[in-house]
């Protein structure tokens, strides 16, 4: 997951961490906690979240199928 994708997408679209907390009926912590890879986001918040920020599939795969994964 790219996480510092998803925070910049939030930002770029104007939204606070509060805001979307509110859109998913969660509080702002969790939220954080999310935005930050200490909770996993659920498919039904992915959902949201792509509505919410008027994401594009290829911007929703970028985010939570991102393909950088090391070969070590």
């Amino acid at each position: 997951m790219n996480l510092e994708k998803l925070r910049s997408m939030r930002e770029d679209a104007g939204y606070s961490q509060e805001v979307i907390a509110k859109k998913l009926n969660i509080t702002k912590s969790t939220y954080s906690r999310k935005e930050n890879g200490k909770l996993p986001i659920s498919l039904d918040e992915a959902r949201v979240l792509k509505t919410v920020l008027s994401l594009s599939k290829a911007q929703i795969m970028d985010i939570f199928f991102n393909q950088n994964v090391s070969l070590k």
